[in-house]
């Protein structure tokens, strides 16, 4: 996986792009300390986790449309969504309606 940066007015993070099947699936199960920005997707589920996360989820507009603590065993769908970051529980999280640039490290 390759790592970019997400920035936003007053906020940013950096993430590993996780672009194919295996990495979304994967997502934070296996680096629980790191965030992974989810190409491609509207849905986002920690089935099997054993603990939260939070989730940005982000439109084709790169336009923050949700921010959320998602607890073990859910999923969540957001039909406009194309892109979801996926963040330890308890990161800091941008506004809603912030615009998001993408940017490889």
């Amino acid at each position: 996986m390759t790592r970019v940066c997400l920035v936003t007015d007053d906020w940013s993070t950096e993430a590993s792009r996780a672009s194919t099947f295996i990495e979304r699936f994967r997502g934070l199960r296996g680096e629980p300390d790191d965030a992974h920005l989810l190409l491609e997707t509207s849905s986002v589920h920690t089935l099997g986790m054993a603990r939260s996360i939070a989730i940005v989820m982000i439109d084709r507009d790169l336009r923050v449309i949700r921010t959320q603590a998602l607890m073990p065993n859910r999923v969540v769908y957001e039909r406009t969504a194309r892109f979801v970051l996926e963040l330890p529980k308890g990161s800091e999280l941008p506004a809603v309606g912030s615009r998001v640039e993408i940017v490889d490290v």
